[in-house]
């Protein structure tokens, strides 16, 4: 188990080569983003309807261009975005995060399959399709996940945080650590 955490301790140090802590939890950002603090796009009005037409846009196929097309219509200046792998706290970050992982990858498509309103913001459910650049014929790493989204009267996502199966749609597709996972799993 212990050789299984400095494994993906490894991993994740390889994938985030600058890693900065974040200086503010999902509990802040959710006190920071609270709607009493930041009046919220009105659930059923045009402009939660142009935002999520746009988020839906920005994700069906990530690209490069439709990258630095769409995010920052999409993305608030002082976002909080967490995709479990990077926390960020500014548009500019997230531009650059979201630029270099579109260039990693042959394609990612996000299908997102429901939407879901509470008094806590939006809930979005999704499944996720990636081609990494080296991928062999066919191969395609899925994964399925939730979001918790808030979005402010401007049609911006402030709040961004990602819940999804990283270990099966990401991890275990590298050598050593997804053999680690699939051998863990396998002895659960």
């Amino acid at each position: 188990m212990i050789l299984a955490v400095a494994a993906l301790a490894g991993l994740i140090a390889y994938v985030d080569r600058q890693p900065v802590e974040s200086a503010v939890s999902y509990a802040d950002a959710l006190a920071l983003t609270d709607a009493a603090r930041v009046p919220w796009v009105t659930p059923n009005s045009p402009e939660e309807a142009e935002a999520f037409a746009r988020f839906k846009s920005l994700w069906s196929d990530l690209t490069e261009a439709r990258v630095r097309e769409l995010l920052p219509r999409v993305y608030d200046d002082s976002i909080w975005f967490n995709d479990t792998v990077k926390t960020i706290t500014d548009q500019a970050t997230l531009l650059d995060y979201m630029l270099t992982t579109a260039g990693h990858v042959q394609s990612c498509r996000v299908e997102i399959k429901d939407i879901a309103y509470t008094d806590q913001g939006y809930y979005v459910r999704w499944d996720m399709h990636v081609v990494p650049k080296r991928a062999r014929p066919g191969e395609v790493w899925s994964s399925i996940g939730i979001t918790h989204l808030r979005i402010n009267e401007a049609g911006r996502v402030i709040l961004h945080q990602d819940y999804w199966d990283a270990a099966g749609g990401l991890y275990e597709h590298f050598p050593f650590v997804g053999w680690l996972i699939r051998n863990i799993r396998a002895r659960l």
